[in-house]
């Protein structure tokens, strides 16, 4: 997960939604909230497992690799 980069696929059509977002209709623009709520936990997601494995590095040194 700390690793963890979002699908380009999913990235090109948030993006295409975000760049018409006055135009979209009212599911797409339903999708668009989706994708960007789905984008921010994962962001979450990654950022936590990215702290909790700097945590590991601080607890027990030499076990895990450097970032």
């Amino acid at each position: 997960m700390a690793d963890y980069e979002l699908d380009p696929s999913l990235h090109r059509r948030m993006r295409a939604l975000g760049e018409r977002k006055e135009f979209l209709s009212q599911a797409e623009h339903e999708e668009l909230l989706a994708l960007v709520d789905f984008t921010h936990q994962r962001t979450i997601e990654k950022l936590e497992a990215q702290a909790a494995l700097d945590r590991l590095r601080t607890a027990l040194p030499g076990v895990l690799p450097d970032a």
